[in-house]
């Protein structure tokens, strides 16, 4: 008997109801999802790729697996470096290549190639010199033409909006294609993510699957029919254990925030100044703003890294909505000495609450890592969340309710499962390993 294959599917970006605004135009796939049951999915503190699907990848939490973001803070608060598989504290165990197959990975964040065990699509977040791996698929189509995300620069952003939208959706057009040529080979573990329903909120707004009258609705409507039959294959396989998730959806954008202002204003962070004139960042901002306006989430300005006067700061935000104690034994140049670090935490950590809730209410959630001593562990001691809130260390102004993105990422997906294993009315990332090799 063959051992049953593991799928796991992404569609970041969409709430429960757009995923159903969207099975309105899936004919062809629409019976299949009646054997699958929807849950709700809630990643709690986390609202971007990296660490959302860290926990998923490898059943741990993020306290556990070490990700928290895009970079992590190395050697110091003004170090970044991008966060991938080979930084993570446990293993990617949901990838479980057997004998003489190999997982299929498709637009999925951190991880690296692997000839040996793996067929690798690019998710773009990474610095790599490659997008296909292995370098053969390069010889055929749609391998050879394939890119990761729309690359949008500021030159393009101002001339067309247009154009950028009808770039997200030929890219991911591309990525179907990509997805059902692997569908149909030897494989033992297939993981997929399509973004560009996410991509397509970010410029459009949250509600846009629910007009017809766009102008890009034609193309649209092709990527929806393409996406149909890809599920009407995939769904059909008889000996495939298939996951298909939403690690996070959309809501108004209703304020941006940069935290290194906020510890600054208590004197718990130091910073250099900015090295933009007054002109120089309005024009930025200027232009930011516009290129927002057509999908890039590119920070174009100064931000704290490389700013931060280690030898005066207490505590700093270099990863987005994570904030670390500049503890010696965390950081080379770090502050705080190992008597006083216990003390300087339960200040920080009152001074975050009581700050963040006066201005932002019921909306704020500020977690605590559960380890009780980080302070040689390069881990951040709080998570920030707020609701309808986006992090921004660009802005020096703490807080900010102008010149807004349309929206802000939300901590409630949703997972659809096959109904023998659905047991809860909620699961979160790190549980969906093993829910998917329950049987």
């Amino acid at each position: 008997m063959r051992h049953r294959r593991q799928c796991l599917l992404g569609l970041d970006g969409l709430a429960w109801a757009d995923f159903q605004s969207l099975l309105a135009h899936f004919p062809k796939s629409r019976k299949y999802f009646r054997a699958l049951e929807n849950i709700d999915f809630e990643s709690n503190c986390f609202t971007t790729a990296q660490p959302v699907w860290a926990e998923i990848l490898t059943g741990k939490p993020w306290y556990q697996n070490g990700c928290v973001g895009y970079a992590q803070p190395q050697t110091s608060l003004n170090k970044l470096v991008a966060f991938s598989e080979k930084n993570l504290s446990v293993e990617a165990s949901l990838i479980r290549p057997k004998e003489g197959s190999k997982a299929i990975i498709i637009n999925t964040p951190i991880l690296v190639p692997d000839t040996a065990t793996r067929i690798w699509l690019s998710d773009g977040s990474l610095p790599l010199n490659k997008l296909v791996s292995p370098r053969t698929l390069l010889e055929t189509k749609p391998f050879s033409e394939y890119k990761p995300r729309p690359y949008v620069d500021i030159g393009s952003a101002l001339v067309s909006t247009r154009e950028s939208l009808e770039n997200i959706i030929n890219i991911e057009a591309l990525r179907i294609e990509a997805a059902l040529a692997l569908l149909k080979t030897d494989w033992s573990t297939f993981i997929c993510r399509f973004t560009a329903f996410d991509h397509l909120a970010h410029i459009l707004g949250k509600d846009f699957l629910e007009t017809n009258d766009l102008e890009i609705f034609p193309l649209l409507n092709s990527l929806m029919e393409s996406l149909d039959e890809f599920f009407q294959y995939v769904l059909s396989l008889a000996d495939v254990e298939i996951f298909i998730l939403s690690a996070f959806s959309h809501q108004a954008c209703r304020s941006t925030l940069n935290l290194n202002r906020v510890l600054q204003e208590a004197k718990f962070l130091s910073a250099k100044p900015s090295i933009f004139s007054e002109e120089e960042d309005t024009h930025r901002r200027a232009a930011v703003s516009l290129v927002r306006n057509v999908g890039s989430r590119k920070n174009l300005s100064s931000s704290y890294e490389g700013r931060i006067v280690t030898v005066q700061t207490v505590a700093a935000s270099p990863v987005s909505g994570c904030v670390y104690i500049n503890s010696k034994g965390k950081f080379a140049d770090g502050l705080v000495e190992k008597t006083a670090y216990q003390e300087t935490r339960a200040v920080v950590s009152s001074y975050l609450n009581n700050t963040l809730t006066r201005h932002y209410g019921a909306r704020v959630t500020v977690r605590q890592n559960p380890v009780a001593d980080l302070f040689d562990v390069a881990l951040p001691e709080f998570v920030v969340r707020i609701d309808g809130v986006e992090f921004d260390n660009m802005y020096e102004n703490g807080m900010r309710d102008y010149d807004l993105p349309r929206t802000t990422h939300c901590s409630k997906g949703f997972v659809l499962m096959p109904s023998a294993i659905a047991k809860s009315s909620k699961v979160e990332p790190w549980q969906i390993k093993d829910l998917m090799y329950a049987r």
